[in-house]
């Protein structure tokens, strides 16, 4: 007999008593068709039980299903290299170092689910802290609403720092400068730039409202180009800055010579300020010239020997120990093309800035509203002219030494979030700290780290040559039996420094300076 047709038999014993007993239970004073009705429902909700637990029993002759439990989640974290959809909120993300080589595909946070819905909870995943990026930059979505309510300008934009991609608040560069940075407006007149400083700042005439023609770039070359042996491009340590104007090296005068090379205005042009002023050497005196090209697009020449005569009857006749310049309050004029005056020997300077552009520096408070402000606006003058002449200036890109290499770049602004590269202060103070050291790669790889006492050069088929961007920790470099020893600490924005004559020391010497972005 089946299984089944035993439980049968002892269900039919057990419905009999059951009756039995409830027909039993009827006591005195009750009615008994009640009972009798009560008998029968007690019957039939016991055959249904027993059905029930019959068919239980006859699927137990049937092989049990799995049960399926769900698979393990992956999902690959990103950084946003496109447009983030300001409506969701985006997966966290983790930020690796600048120096780091990253792939998206190969990093992941896995969550498991258990069948009994109990999340097992995981260590959270260690990563190197990054540096606090200039203000309101961010990497979520979720932020950069929140920052746009804050600020009450609309839009954003990415802007990569290093190999950081961020999301910036305001849509366009001009809004960003007056909501965030406060900068000046057009109409504004700025304190008068130095050379030290290098800047141009526009037209910077009382009452300047002309809006800026954006089809109107730089037309004339500066100088003949058959005179120049090589220019250094804007972003190249010098002395204790990272210079943001260019450096043009003349070829050798013959000996036996005097080399005069012709400076021409670069388009038409009004001088804004200038400076007589004796070399450091006190061997030759030099003129520094500030010109305006419209409110906002200017450019400047330090080291020139000789001026126009226009130029000279305007400034001073005795030269000042100070570079600083001073505006220029009669109309001074010039057409593209026009004769500035002339420099001698050696290397000058040409440099320009747009009070529409804004560098992003590691420390953007350093900059904004300080005696720095001038950095902000400073550009790589060969990006505002037309082709033949930016190929032209392009191929003349070189080292110091007049060796010519491919630029990809032409970048005032060489801060690298997190690293050694770019510019690095004595104090953390923003009035009183002042540029000590620059730190960045020249034409060709070249490394150069410049102080104020000394600098070095590492060309890159050394030993100890490395990319400063990619200096995250600590290293040494070594060359022509000097040293620098640069190691990164604060989560990049401060750095210990030291050097010497010889060879690299084993760690860290305890006497290095610290220098702050």
């Amino acid at each position: 007999m089946r299984i089944h047709g035993k439980v049968t038999v002892l269900v039919a014993i057990a419905i009999l008593v059951i009756a039995g007993c409830t027909g039993s239970q009827v006591t005195s004073g009750e009615d008994p068709a009640t009972s009798t009705v009560a008998a029968s429902s007690t019957i039939e909700k016991a055959v249904t039980a027993v059905e029930k637990a019959a068919g239980t029993i006859v699927k137990a002759d049937t092989a049990l299903e799995p049960v399926a439990v769900p698979s393990p989640t992956r999902e690959s974290e990103k950084i946003y290299p496109t447009r983030i959809p300001l409506t969701k909120t985006p997966p966290p993300t983790k930020i690796p170092p600048p120096t780091a080589t990253w792939d998206p595909a190969s990093d992941f946070d896995t969550q498991t689910v258990v069948a009994t819905a109990v999340l097992t909870a995981t260590p959270a995943p260690t990563t190197t802290p990054v540096p606090e990026p200039p203000p309101y930059h961010f990497l979520t979505a979720e932020e950069v609403e929140a920052a746009l309510e804050e600020v009450g300008c609309s839009g954003w934009k990415q802007v990569q720092i290093g190999e950081i991609i961020y999301n910036r608040v305001c849509a366009n560069d001009d809004n960003y400068a007056v909501n965030v940075l406060g900068a000046m407006t057009a109409v504004a007149t700025p304190t008068p730039a130095t050379s030290s400083d290098s800047t141009a700042s526009g037209n910077e005439s009382e009452g300047c409202k002309d809006a800026t023609d954006s089809s109107v770039p730089l037309t004339t070359a500066p100088t003949d180009l058959s005179l120049v042996r090589s220019i250094v491009p804007p972003g190249s340590p010098s002395a204790e800055t990272i210079a943001g104007h260019s450096y043009i090296h003349n070829k050798n005068a013959v000996p036996g010579e005097s080399m005069r090379v012709p400076v021409y205005a670069v388009a038409d042009s009004t001088l804004d300020d200038l400076a007589y002023y004796i070399s450091g050497g006190g061997e030759i005196n030099f003129y520094f010239l500030l010109f305006g090209v419209t409110c906002e697009i200017g450019y400047m020449f330090d080291h020139i020997v000789d001026v126009v005569p226009k130029i000279a009857a305007v400034a001073p006749t005795t030269a000042s120990v100070s570079s600083g310049a001073n505006e220029v309050r009669t109309t001074v004029a010039f057409e593209a093309g026009e004769l500035i005056g002339y420099v001698g020997e050696g290397t000058w300077d040409f440099g320009a800035s747009d009070t529409t552009h804004i560098n992003q520096f590691a420390n953007q408070s350093r900059y904004v509203g300080t005696a720095h402000q001038g950095a902000l606006h400073q550009i790589c003058p060969y990006d505002y002219y037309d082709e033949p002449l930016n190929s032209q200036f392009y191929g003349l890109f070189g080292d110091p030494g007049g060796t010519l290499a491919a630029v990809d770049h032409c970048n005032p602004a060489r801060d690298v979030l997190g690293s050694a590269a770019g510019q690095w202060f004595d104090a953390l103070d923003y009035e009183t700290g002042r540029r000590a050291v620059g730190i960045a790669m020249l034409p060709g790889d070249l490394v150069e780290i410049s102080t104020v006492a000394s600098g070095l050069r590492v060309p890159n088929n050394h030993p100890t040559w490395l990319d400063p961007e990619l200096i995250t920790s600590s290293h040494c470099y070594e060359s022509d039996g000097l040293w620098f020893y640069p190691e990164i600490q604060d989560a990049g924005m401060q750095m210990a420094l030291a050097s010497g004559s010889g060879t690299c020391p084993g760690s860290m010497p305890a006497d290095a300076a610290i220098y702050y972005r």
